[in-house]
């Protein structure tokens, strides 16, 4: 399987949306009444996700600048 530069860029910007869908899931489940019983895993979980989302976009972004990929 030969898989290009910009298959791998797709991926990690598929990657960024899925985690972001799950971090605002999250955020909104915080507040819920039910979830919220558990609000203090939501908060640290949507926390961690944080520096792995501004990660991906840096390396993304990286990638795009060097390859001049729009």
């Amino acid at each position: 399987m030969n898989i290009t530069i910009q298959d791998s860029l797709q991926q990690l910007k598929e990657a960024v949306e899925e985690l972001e869908a799950l971090r605002t899931v999250i955020a909104m489940a915080e507040d819920h009444p039910v979830y919220s019983c558990d609000r203090e895993t939501l908060i640290v979980t949507r926390t961690a996700l944080e520096p792995i989302l501004k990660d991906l976009r840096e390396v993304t972004e990286a990638i795009r600048e060097e390859l001049k990929i729009d």
